[in-house]
């Protein structure tokens, strides 16, 4: 590991990383509704949820 990358992640909190995920994939599904393709927007809804499932995001309530 560079010492670029070990910095980074040893100020990268976990919320940030939990924000950075959920933003990548939301970019992600953004992405595959202007596709069109169905198949790849039923697949990133289906990753959102397991990492939902795994990370719940205690910041908002339901």
């Amino acid at each position: 590991m560079s010492d670029l990358s070990a910095h980074r992640r040893a100020t990268t909190s976990v919320a940030d990383a939990n924000a950075a995920v959920r933003a990548e994939l939301i970019t992600d599904y953004l992405a595959a509704r202007r596709t069109g393709v169905w198949s790849d927007e039923l697949r990133l809804l289906a990753e959102a949820r397991r990492y939902d499932e795994v990370n719940p995001d205690d910041t908002v309530s339901l």
